[in-house]
């Protein structure tokens, strides 16, 4: 089944990094905007009746790379299409091709196919000599039970390729609004990561730290561990300017833990993103 899965994904890889690149230019922002965002009034969609799409473009301030002190800018073109198929099948940036396999009242369990980001040279000066990490495709699951005002859920990713890993993260939401047509959503994560993730986002070979060192990095030599990789608190806030047009704003901070915190490549463990943009509904 696993054998099955995995060629799935590969063939979905296309579409998905289709997907990455309507998303944002930057992984670390995709990872942070995923916390569901408040929906503007149903008044606001002229598509078929439990068809919603959105399209919008904003800009977001993140990390270079997990554990960087440093903090970038970058565009964010924002995609979303929910109602597919009965409900049952939704595209976004942030989730990627997602399959509801179970629906009931607030419960929903099912599959997914997305994108992980990788690292390069250019991000930092800090990852000068090592490996580069190439994007790809991930293959996951996912519950949620929405009990308004609160929801909670669960979240498995395994990456796919020369570069694997899989995480596992809990979170949960509370959403309200504190005034008409401004809807807010907070809540916390935390995330869990297995060895193969761990080493390749957060370990260093000899080799590796050997050639970072002549080039002019130092470098040590650092085994990575499984474990929780780091803590999250979100915020995301989505106002109705009219029928069609709303402004969204996020701000997340992460703190690495564990074998992430320890790593020679972590420069800061607190991880802040900030986020924002406008959103049309058609």
């Amino acid at each position: 089944m696993q054998t099955v899965v995995r060629r799935a994904a590969t063939t979905a890889s296309g579409l998905v990094i289709l997907l990455s690149l309507t998303g944002g230019a930057r992984g670390q922002a995709l990872e942070t905007t995923a916390t569901p965002v408040a929906e503007p009034p149903e008044s606001a969609s002229s598509s078929p009746a439990g068809l919603k799409i959105d399209l919008g473009l904003g800009a977001a301030l993140s990390p270079a790379y997990e554990g960087s002190k440093t903090l970038r800018g970058s565009p964010i073109p924002y995609f979303s299409v929910t109602g597919l198929l009965d409900d049952r099948v939704s595209i976004s940036a942030a989730h990627g091709v997602a399959l509801n396999v179970i629906a009931i009242g607030g419960l929903k369990a099912g599959v997914n196919v997305n994108y992980s980001p990788g690292r390069s040279h250019s991000d930092s000066g800090r990852v000068n000599g090592l490996p580069e990490i190439a994007g790809a495709a991930t293959v996951g699951g996912f519950i949620t039970y929405d009990f308004r005002p609160f929801s909670v859920g669960m979240e498995v990713k395994d990456r796919l390729g020369p570069s694997p890993g899989a995480t596992m993260s809990f979170g949960g939401d509370y959403s309200f609004s504190p005034i008409r047509r401004l809807q807010v959503s907070v809540g916390p994560k935390i995330v869990f990561a297995d060895r193969n993730y761990e080493q390749t986002f957060f370990g260093v070979s000899e080799s590796s730290a050997i050639r970072a060192t002549q080039l002019g990095n130092p470098m040590r030599a650092y085994d990575a561990t499984p474990g929780i990789k780091n803590v999250e608190l979100s915020l995301t806030a989505r106002y109705a300017i009219s029928e069609h047009w709303s402004a969204m704003a996020h701000a997340g901070l992460s703190e690495l833990v564990g074998s992430a915190a320890n790593s020679p490549l972590t420069q800061q463990k607190f991880q802040p993103t900030i986020a924002g943009g406008i959103v049309y509904r058609f």
